[in-house]
């Protein structure tokens, strides 16, 4: 049932979007007749509500409507493939006489179809929607049996008339050609081709239907990187082109109707309040998140048009979670623990979230101040006590939601203290535990735990540029000049010791080489006559002077350096919610 109400709510959006890029008010009979059949969707609890006919409906009065234009009648028959295939999927519930006549109004619309023309190739398509839909009524064997023969000749009539086209598979070839999309990096943020990112739109989904409680990493990263960050990015005219931001303030709309079917679904609620807000970390507060973007986006007051419906969609997604609530909160206790066995007691609930936030307030706290931070995650067990620097160095490694990585680089290339002497020369009074300085701040306790950060990486096999590039991509690196070279000196004794160079030094130059060319090569304020070329990368690497197995290193592997570290940037942004540090 989960799965034929989501393919019914993502056919819906589709056909939605559609009716936004060719008309410019959405307030019709048949936006109408949308909106209706997805609040029965939300409503009906029963696989016998889901009735054929109905859901079909407003799918096909587009269809027959001769108004519409060819872009929009595809979308509304894909739409019918799409929901058709959900019912065959359903079989075993679903019997052949419910769809019987549901496939006489299909066969009906789509045979007799009528539709403004707009693009001739995109109208033409139009025909091989309508032999796809055919071809779909067909494989419903149960229920093809039980159509009028009528209907049936009106299915061969269609087909035969087709078939008699050549210019069809022709066109749509071209069609397909055409419309060849290249991906962007981050298609979630911003993507040249909106229809890229509406084919994505029910896979997420399925996703949550299907697979939702074995892809809890995974889910984490899609909302918070692909949803929360769409929601609240402002637009301004000012800023940017005006088919730019027509696109992006699209896909802003496309995103809040997706966030609000999903908070209309108590299991996205309570699974996800229970899964991640509650969650031992480094799990995010996803529930919370998505509930701050829409009241980031219902609290904006803007004269947009664009704008006052992504506002709108925002204050019904708090409604869907306030009401999903409110009828929780109307269940008698019997109901709710038959019904909820698998949760635990609020009680438990409430003491993980009241943990949770002391872990956020520790990590707060490491932020701005290190020493105290550890002594805080140790006090309160998220560390062991007393601290060792292979806890803390996977601890840093992890980096929990909501650390600095500025804070990681400069832990990791501090110096520390010397040992505080066991009384004071002065006053002779002898210094308490609660004075001295901790162990974990030690010179002793750096140096291992920089080595045993560099041991959390996997680098064997490696080479030295894509070992380096993952290295400086799971914290940042300090500014301070000799913060770098105790950093780099423990990297470069990690790749001595996998065997990847023959001489430690040869690896810590090279290193320290690669870095300050990807600074001069990516940096907007050195002219582009000023910057290093590969001819001098090469001879002031080539040879170091040093005993590195009695061979310098060969040019062609520092040419590949170099145009691997021209094209590909060391990157250690702190907003990437799909980067590699956060697997």
């Amino acid at each position: 049932m989960e799965v034929l109400r989501s393919a019914i709510l993502s056919e819906i959006q589709a056909l939605v979007h559609v009716f936004r890029q060719d008309y410019v008010k959405l307030k019709s009979t048949q936006l109408q007749g949308l909106a209706s059949l997805r609040v029965h969707v939300y409503q009906w609890t029963d696989l016998a509500d889901f009735e054929s006919q109905t859901v079909l409906r407003p799918f096909l009065d587009i269809v027959r409507n001769e108004n519409t234009t060819g872009p929009l009648t595809r979308t509304a028959m894909e739409s019918v493939c799409t929901i058709l295939q959900a019912y065959e999927s359903s079989t075993t519930s679903t019997s052949g006489l419910s769809m019987q006549y549901a496939l006489s109004d299909v066969v009906d619309a789509v045979t007799q179809c009528r539709f403004q023309e707009t693009d001739p190739e995109s109208d033409q398509y139009v025909l091989l929607m309508v032999v796809r839909v055919l071809d779909m009524v067909m494989q419903c064997r149960d229920a093809t049996r039980q159509l009028h023969a009528g209907t049936m000749w009106h299915v061969v009539e269609s087909l035969y008339g087709i078939s008699r086209s050549y210019e069809v598979t022709r066109l749509a070839m071209l069609s397909f050609l055409m419309h060849t999309t290249t991906i962007d990096n981050n298609i979630y943020q911003v993507t040249s081709s909106l229809s890229v990112g509406m084919a994505t739109l029910p896979l997420w989904r399925l996703l949550w239907v299907h697979l939702g409680p074995h892809l809890k990493w995974q889910w984490e990263a899609l909302v918070l990187g692909g949803i929360v960050p769409v929601l609240t990015t402002c637009l301004n005219d000012q800023d940017e082109h005006h088919d730019d931001r027509h696109m992006r303030m699209t896909w802003k709309v496309e995103m809040a109707q997706l966030m609000v079917d999903f908070l209309r679904d108590p299991l996205f609620v309570i699974d996800g309040f229970v899964t991640y807000d509650c969650a031992p970390n480094p799990r995010a507060n996803v529930v919370a998140a998505a509930l701050d973007a829409l009241f980031f986006e219902a609290i904006e007051i803007s004269g947009d048009d664009e704008h006052s419906e992504t506002t709108e969609l925002a204050c019904l997604g708090v409604l869907n979670a306030l009401q999903m609530l409110y009828r929780r909160a109307q269940l008698h206790q019997q109901h709710l623990s038959c019904g909820d066995e698998r949760l635990p007691s609020p009680e438990t609930l409430l003491a993980q979230r009241q943990r949770k936030q002391l872990f956020q307030d520790a990590i707060t706290t490491f932020n701005t101040k290190p020493s105290a931070g550890i002594d805080l995650l140790a006090s309160s067990g998220f560390l062991p006590t007393p601290v060792t620097p292979h806890a803390l160095a996977t601890f840093l490694r992890a980096l929990p939601r909501g650390m600095d990585k500025n804070t990681v680089g400069q832990v990791l290339g501090s110096l520390g203290k010397l040992p505080q002497p066991e009384s004071s020369p002065r006053s002779k009074t002898p210094v308490t535990n609660n004075q001295s300085k901790p162990r974990h701040d030690s010179i002793e306790f750096r140096a291992q735990l920089r080595q045993a950060y560099v041991e959390t990486f996997e680098l064997h096999q490696m080479p030295l540029v894509d070992a380096l590039r993952t290295f400086l991509g799971a914290f940042r690196l300090p500014g301070e000049a000799q913060q770098i070279d105790r950093i780099l000196e423990a990297f470069a004794t990690h790749c001595r010791e996998r065997d990847l160079f023959g001489c430690v030094d040869v690896a810590y130059l090279l290193s320290f080489s690669m870095i300050m060319l990807n600074t001069d090569l990516h940096n907007a304020n050195i002219r582009a006559d000023k910057k290093m070329s590969c001819a001098d990368f090469v001879k002031n690497n080539v040879n170091y002077g040093l005993s590195n197995q009695g061979t310098p290193l060969p040019e062609p592997f520092l040419i590949s350096i170099y145009h691997n570290i021209a094209t590909n940037q060391f990157r250690t942004s702190d907003t990437d919610p799909f980067g590699p540090d956060r697997y």
